[in-house]
């Protein structure tokens, strides 16, 4: 490969990814918008953020799928979403109230339940 090309290359892969984090930002711009659309109206609960949410990973990425307040699990509760890419199960996510101390629910014993 002759260095011209290679060049050339380096910079359509950078052009790329800056593409790609320009619209990452972009999405996280919409998120944040429309939580501070659903704020203002003082009249919100923990559920009130959860289809925002939602669409913001969705937005992500589009291969995964997020499910709200599945079936109850077995030693696990009721997640407030669960993730999946596919037919796998990735992970589980909780939804807080804004403005709670994260550092603290992460000790409590239904965050741990999902680590274990």
């Amino acid at each position: 490969m002759q260095r011209s090309d290679f060049i050339l290359n380096l910079f359509i892969k950078s052009v790329k990814n800056i593409y790609i984090v320009h619209v990452q930002i972009s999405l996280l711009k919409d998120y944040i918008k429309n939580i501070k659309k659903e704020y203002s109206t003082k009249n919100y609960t923990e559920f009130s953020f959860r289809t925002s949410l939602e669409n913001f990973i969705h937005s992500l990425d589009k291969d995964s799928e997020i499910h709200q307040e599945q079936k109850r699990m077995r030693g696990l509760g009721a997640p407030d979403f669960k993730a999946f890419r596919g037919a796998i199960n990735v992970g589980y996510i909780e939804t807080k109230e804004l403005g709670e101390n994260l550092d603290e629910i992460l000790k409590t014993e239904q965050l741990k339940k999902y680590l274990d």
